[in-house]
């Protein structure tokens, strides 16, 4: 059986995934790993704008492809519908798999969800950011779990329709982070204080 249209779904899902997971590793490190280190250099008059763009960008386009991976709509490359494809094709225990991968995590999706139809993808006129972030309590901590977690059931999908090929278009390390972490590190080098 061709496992074309099961493909395509899994791989715009992995790249919702590895968005998700990029925005959300630049984020954590402009805002948690680079500090105190890279404050001045994050300051500097030359880059401000810059640091403060990429900070804001990504943390609302985290926000938006973690929604993307979550979208209930039945035309879209999201989780849901990778599932469907999944029992189609007759691979039930992957989608067993994500399942008991995201159970811990459906508060989280749900708040994440709640946030990114309020704040950025919708923006509601009565919508008060403050009191929803606190509403909903999202830990940075807690994405990166759901991201890693999910990522694992991406990969073992990925490995298995691709004849367990070790190639992986999977995001689960940090290179994001620490390629955020090397151009700081250069741009702080080439400063001038």
């Amino acid at each position: 059986m061709d496992n074309q249209s099961l493909r395509n779904i899994l791989y715009k899902v992995i790249d919702s995934h590895t968005a998700a997971t990029a925005h959300y590793q630049i984020w954590f490190t402009l805002r948690n790993r680079a500090l105190p280190d890279y404050f001045k250099t994050m300051n500097n008059q030359d880059y401000l704008d810059f640091f403060d763009a990429s900070n804001s960008g990504s943390f609302k386009l985290m926000f938006i492809e973690i929604g993307n991976l979550f979208d209930s709509d039945l035309r879209s490359s999201s989780i849901s519908n990778l599932k469907k494809s999944l029992i189609e094709y007759g691979f039930l225990h992957f989608k067993d798999n994500i399942e008991n991968n995201l159970k811990l995590h459906s508060k989280l999706v749900h708040n994440i969800i709640s946030i990114r139809n309020k704040l950025m993808a919708h923006k509601d006129i009565d919508a008060d950011s403050d009191a929803l972030f606190e509403k909903h309590g999202i830990i940075p901590d807690e994405i990166k779990k759901l991201l890693f977690d999910l990522g694992l059931a991406l990969q073992k999908i990925e490995h298995h329709i691709n004849n367990d090929s070790s190639f992986t278009r999977v995001c689960l390390n940090n290179r994001f982070g620490d390629a955020t972490i090397n151009l700081l590190k250069t741009l702080k080098k080439g400063s001038v204080s």
